[in-house]
């Protein structure tokens, strides 16, 4: 499932870039790795859950709980990449661009979020479950959330001064707000790994 998000978060960068060089081919990759992920998702859980009908000690019990948790949260993210390339596509469509600084703005707040859940992903990958690796992913996360916070208001003062139009304006702000819940998805993958909540 990481596998298949982090493709997913490399096809919507090139999307990112330029709507219009996001082939057909890279956006079927995304909408399709979407169903996948809620389908693998279903999967894993229905396992799972049998798995653990019986009589099973508290440690499997916790870690059943971990694996349900991680699949639940790749499979969010999946979501809102799958929306976040809706949004690009209907910017498009409806024939309105970004400004260059808008698009540099998303593109760096794409590779922000985009190598969090990298990081993230490797250590589901190496099993570091240690409470470094959650200060670390909360640290790094901060981090983020305070470049959001950077470029949103850096958006709502072009907003105010006119710069740019109420569509796109709108669109960028969701876009911006889907990748704070794809960011808010990974320290939550983060928290499971470590075993917390």
């Amino acid at each position: 499932m990481a596998d298949r998000v982090q493709t997913m978060l490399n096809d919507l960068r090139a999307c990112v870039i330029a709507p219009e060089a996001g082939d057909a081919e890279t956006q079927n990759r995304i909408f399709d790795g979407e169903k996948m992920l809620d389908e693998q998702q279903r999967e894993v859980v229905q396992f799972l859950a049998r798995l653990v009908r019986g009589q099973v000690t508290r440690e499997i019990s916790a870690e059943v709980r971990r694996q349900i948790r991680l699949a639940d949260e790749y499979e969010s993210v999946s979501d809102y990449v799958s929306n976040l390339l809706k949004m690009l596509l209907r910017c498009e469509q409806e024939g309105h661009r970004f400004s260059e600084t808008a698009s540099s703005d998303l593109l760096q707040l794409h590779d922000a979020v985009s190598g969090y859940v990298a990081s993230v992903t490797h250590g589901v990958r190496t099993s570091d479950s240690t409470p470094d690796m959650l200060l670390r992913a909360r640290s790094a996360g901060d981090n983020i959330l305070h470049l959001y916070k950077q470029l949103s208001q850096a958006h709502m003062n072009r907003v105010v001064s006119g710069q740019c139009e109420a569509v796109p304006a709108m669109i960028f702000a969701d876009a911006m707000n889907a990748y704070r819940k794809i960011l808010s998805h990974g320290l939550n993958a983060a928290e499971a790994l470590a075993g917390e909540k």
